[in-house]
C-alpha cells in the first residue's frame, strides 16, 4: 500500500508497507522455520526474533519498524518479550463430565450441560407484573417498591417481584386489592430509611383487601415492621380489611439508637418521630381473615411494652408455624414484652405450631389495658395499633380521653386505676412451644372488666423462664398495648 502525505510538492514523501512471506521468493516456501530460543532473521527487514515457547496455529505478532531505525520497534514490550497478539480466543463451558469407574461396569460418564437456555424475549411473560432491583445486586423495571406500586393502577391485580438487594424505603399500601409483593428471602432486605423517622409501619397496609407479603426480610428501627390498620374514627370503628397474608417473612425491630432509652414510666410511643424502644414486628387492627404463616419475627430485647405480634379486633386470624422471639440486646437482656397479644374484640383466632421465646411478658397475652385517672373520666388510647398516645375526649371512636395531643403523658405524677378489656371469643391455642418468658406462658393483663375469654389448649409446653433485671410485674403495671401510665 502506498500513501502520499499532504505536503508541499517539493517535499512530498512516500511510505511503503512491505509484506515478505518466507524468503521473498515467489517459488520458495511459505513461512520460516525456527527453533525455540534461537534467533531467526526476518528476510528483508533487518529484524531478528526469538521464539521462547511453542504456540498454536494462528499465533502472530504485529511489529512496526523502520529501516532508518532498525533497533526501535513498536510495541516496545516486544524487546523484552510478550504473548502473541492474536488471534483472540474466547471460551465458554459447554458441559461438566462426571467420570465413574467400577469393576463390574467399567468406566462411565454423566454429562451436565452448562448451557442455560431461555425463551425468546417476546415470550418471557412470567407471573411478575413488574420487577424491582437495587441497581447493585440486581436490576429490575424499577429501583424502589414505591415506584413500582405507583406504576400499577389501583384497580389492577398485580404481582411485584422484589429482586435481591437492599431497599431503604417505607412502603405504603393503601386502597389496594389483589396485590402480591414477593421477594427472594434473605437476599431481599427492606430497611428503615435514613430520613423521615416515624413509628408507623415500615410496611403499612390500610383500606385494602387480598394482599400478600411473601419472602421479604424486614428490618425496622423505631417503628412497626408490618402495620395493618386504618385510623380509629369518632363515628364508628374502621371497616375490616380482609384476606391479608404474611408468608415467609423475616422481621426484626430495634429501638432508635439515636434516642435516649426510656424508663418504665415513659414507655409512650411518640406522636412524631421514631420510638426509643423496639416496636411490634406485626400489628393488626380490625382484619378479617388474617394469616401469619412461616415467619420469623424478632424483637431486640431493649425495654419495651410492646408485644412481638399484636392483634386487636381481628376475626378469623391464624398464626401458624412461626418463630416469635425476643432476642438479646447489647447487654444480653430480653426486656421487651414479646410474645403474642390477642387484644380486645378478637374472635375465631387460631395460634398453632409456633415457637414463642424470650421477653419479659407472657408468651400469649389476652386483653387490652385501660386507665381511670383520679378525678377524670375513663381514658382510652389513640389508635391502639397506631401510636398509643392519649388524645382529647371524643375525638376518636369510643374515646373518653381528656389529654390534648400537645400534652405529655403525666407519667408517675398522676394516680390511676387500671382496668382491662379482653372480650375475646373462640380462641384456640394448639401445639405451641413457649419458653424463656419472664412471666407466665399464657395469661391476661388483669381481671377487672375482663369480659369473656374462650380458649382451648392442646399439648401446650412451657419450659424454662428467664428472670429479667426489671421485674415483669413492674412492666405490666406501666407498659402494655394501649396503656402507658405509671401506677402510684
Amino acid at each position: 500500500m502506498v500513501r502520499a502525505e499532504r505536503r508541499a510538492p517539493d517535499k512530498r514523501c512516500f511510505y511503503l508497507r512491505v509484506w515478505n512471506p518466507g524468503d521473498g521468493s515467489r517459488t520458495g516456501p511459505i513461512g520460516l522455520g525456527f527453533k525455540l530460543n534461537e534467533e531467526v532473521a526476518l528476510p528483508g527487514t533487518g529484524l531478528r526474533i526469538k521464539v521462547s515457547g511453542p504456540g498454536i496455529v494462528g499465533d502472530h505478532w504485529i511489529i512496526a519498524a523502520r529501516p532508518s531505525t532498525p533497533t526501535e520497534v513498536v510495541p516496545w514490550t516486544l524487546r523484552s518479550g510478550e504473548p502473541p497478539h492474536g488471534p483472540r480466543r474466547f471460551y465458554a463451558p459447554l458441559a461438566m463430565l462426571h467420570w465413574t469407574f467400577s469393576t463390574a461396569f467399567g468406566r462411565g460418564v454423566t454429562v451436565d450441560s452448562c448451557r442455560r437456555t431461555f425463551q425468546p424475549l417476546t415470550r418471557r411473560k412470567g407471573c411478575c407484573t413488574v420487577t424491582v432491583g437495587d441497581e447493585n445486586k440486581s436490576f429490575g423495571d424499577f429501583t424502589s417498591i414505591t415506584a413500582a406500586l405507583a406504576s400499577i393502577p389501583v384497580d389492577q391485580p398485580a404481582k411485584i417481584c422484589v429482586l435481591p438487594g437492599e431497599y431503604r424505603e417505607r412502603v405504603v399500601i393503601h386502597g389496594r386489592s389483589h396485590l402480591v409483593i414477593e421477594g427472594c428471602g434473605a437476599t431481599t432486605i427492606l430497611r428503615t430509611p435514613t430520613t423521615g423517622p416515624t413509628t408507623a409501619g415500615l410496611i403499612a397496609i390500610s383500606s385494602s383487601h387480598d394482599i400478600v407479603l411473601k419472602d421479604l426480610t424486614i428490618e425496622a428501627t423505631g417503628q412497626f415492621g408490618v402495620e395493618i390498620a386504618d385510623p380509629m374514627l369518632i363515628a364508628a370503628p374502621p371497616p375490616f380489611q380482609r384476606r391479608i397474608r404474611l408468608e415467609g417473612l423475616s422481621i426484626k425491630t430495634t429501638r432508635d439508637g439515636t434516642l435516649t432509652p426510656p424508663g418504665l414510666t415513659n414507655l409512650w410511643i411518640p406522636l412524631s418521630g421514631a420510638a426509643p424502644f423496639p416496636m411490634s414486628t406485626i400489628a393488626a387492627l380490625r382484619v378479617d381473615d388474617l394469616r401469619i404463616t412461616g415467619c420469623v419475627t424478632s424483637m431486640v430485647g431493649d425495654l419495651s411494652g410492646a408485644p412481638n405480634i399484636s392483634l386487636y379486633g381481628c376475626t378469623a386470624a391464624t398464626i401458624r408455624g412461626n418463630r416469635i422471639q425476643t432476642i438479646d440486646n447489647a447487654t444480653a437482656k430480653r426486656l421487651a414484652w414479646g410474645g403474642i397479644q390477642i387484644g380486645a374484640d378478637c374472635e375465631r383466632v387460631l395460634v398453632e405450631d409456633n415457637w414463642i421465646e424470650g421477653g419479659s411478658g407472657y408468651g400469649i397475652t389476652f386483653g387490652t389495658g385501660q386507665t381511670l385517672a383520679v378525678g377524670q373520666v375513663e381514658l382510652d388510647v389513640f389508635d391502639p395499633i397506631g401510636r398509643f398516645a392519649l388524645v382529647a375526649a371524643g375525638t376518636l371512636y369510643n374515646s373518653k380521653a381528656s389529654l390534648p395531643l400537645s400534652a405529655l403523658p403525666a407519667g408517675g405524677a398522676t394516680s390511676v386505676i387500671v382496668g382491662y378489656r379482653a372480650d375475646c371469643r373462640d380462641v384456640r391455642i394448639l401445639r405451641n412451644t413457649i419458653t424463656g418468658m419472664g412471666s407466665s406462658g399464657i395469661s391476661v393483663l388483669g381481671f377487672e372488666k375482663a369480659g369473656l375469654v374462650g380458649s382451648s389448649t392442646s399439648r401446650w409446653r412451657r419450659t424454662t423462664s428467664r428472670s429479667p433485671t426489671t421485674s415483669s410485674a413492674a412492666i405490666v403495671r406501666t407498659a402494655w398495648m394501649g396503656l402507658r401510665r405509671a401506677i402510684t
